[in-house]
């Protein structure tokens, strides 16, 4: 496995996390 898939993986996850973050202040703000 290359380092860079590796790389581009934990980006990714990194922007899904921040997107569910994104989403529960959405959720927190409209209740």
């Amino acid at each position: 496995m290359r380092v860079t898939m590796l790389d581009e993986i934990l980006d990714y996850m990194k922007f899904l996390s921040l997107q569910v973050k994104v989403a529960q202040e959405e959720v927190e703000r409209g209740s």
